[in-house]
């Protein structure tokens, strides 16, 4: 039977939406009641522990909550305080920042729970920063910086064709992410192992490639043989009268030498790709930047070379010694790692250096 007539009121600064069958869903939440949600799950929290560590617990979680609150504010979040799973979340962060001293654990903590509301729904990054909550505060402050530095290598490479440009961009990179002394040895790795942040003994990062592989790799547009001077004006094949233009440059690596300005060939052939020309011409440039470039080529002479100017860098450089020191280590980072690094990363980066997408 449909009722005849239906009502319903909502508290100040709520939305509400009704369905036939008095299905009302509630929508807004204020920075007040978001407070009081925090305060009622710290009296839960609180009332499992003696009444000797009650003002310990009650100082530490405010703390975390002091970080979180306005970071969801002014995100526009403070709804998620109605979701369940955000709540279920939020008491771990607690357990772990009432069992914390340290400062940073409340700076992670808040930026975990930020990012998991911002992925309500993807299970597979939800579970990776539901873990990392829960471990934040048993992980030790040089495996973190060891595990952060670690991300930003595998996830962050400059675009810029110059050399010099694109080496000032990571030593940029590895100057923001690291604050201090880097764990020596690899019991870090089984500390980190242990906490699930990454998985020792499996093939992937670390004892695999030095940072001159790896970089030749990544950056193979720096490395690549290209031609000696001076070089092709025209590119040739089916467009034999289209000129290369500011595509070539000396080549830094290798004196007398010219070579295309990218930093890789998938940046290259990704950039050709758009771009509006006659059909066939953006295939033929592709095909010529390898043939005639050896664009995807590594030349071992730029390679050694290219490692050469990362030693000269005040913040790259003694990363990449300090990675090459792994050469017998074999590990990879799991999504509760990569959970971890990506949040130690941002707060060491508050100005927006680091790409947030």
């Amino acid at each position: 039977m449909r009722p005849t007539g239906q009502s319903q009121r909502g508290g100040q600064g709520s939305r509400q939406y009704q369905a036939a069958g008095n299905i009302v869903i509630h929508q807004g939440v204020t920075e007040e009641r978001v407070r009081a949600i925090m305060q009622e799950e710290t009296r839960r929290l609180v009332e499992a522990y003696s009444t000797e560590a009650h003002a310990a617990i009650e100082s530490r979680i405010g703390h975390l909550d002091d970080r979180l609150l306005p970071r969801l504010a002014d995100a526009g979040e403070l709804g998620a305080f109605a979701d369940p799973a955000v709540i279920r979340a939020y008491r771990k962060a607690q357990e772990g920042a009432a069992a914390s001293e340290r400062e940073l654990d409340y700076d992670m903590l808040a930026a975990l729970i930020a990012k998991r509301v911002e992925n309500p729904r993807e299970r597979p990054v939800v579970a990776g920063i539901d873990r990392a909550i829960e471990i934040m505060d048993r992980v030790d402050e040089k495996a973190l910086r060891g595990l952060t530095a670690t991300y930003a290598l595998t996830t962050w490479t400059p675009a810029a064709g110059s050399i010099a440009a694109g080496l000032e961009t990571l030593d940029g990179i590895f100057e923001r992410v690291i604050d201090g002394g880097l764990p020596s040895g690899t019991e870090w790795l089984d500390h980190l192992d242990i906490l699930d942040a990454v998985r020792v003994g499996t093939s992937g990062f670390g004892g695999t490639k030095t940072i001159e592989l790896y970089y030749g790799e990544r950056l193979n547009g720096y490395v690549a043989p290209g031609v000696e001077a001076p070089g092709p004006d025209l590119v040739g094949g089916a467009f034999p009268d289209s000129p290369w233009g500011s595509a070539v440059v000396d080549h830094e690596l290798k004196p007398g030498y010219r070579r295309l300005n990218t930093v890789s060939k998938a940046n290259f052939d990704k950039q050709q790709m758009t771009r509006q020309n006659r059909e066939g011409f953006n295939e033929e440039v592709i095909r010529q930047a390898a043939s005639v470039f050896g664009l995807g080529q590594q030349d071992n002479s730029a390679r050694a070379a290219l490692r050469t100017r990362i030693a000269e860098t005040p913040h790259l450089g003694p990363f990449a010694d300090w990675w090459d020191s792994l050469k017998d280590a074999s590990f990879q980072l799991t999504s509760v790692g990569r959970a971890l690094a990506r949040a130690n990363c941002f707060r060491l980066d508050p100005e927006g250096y680091l790409p947030r997408d």
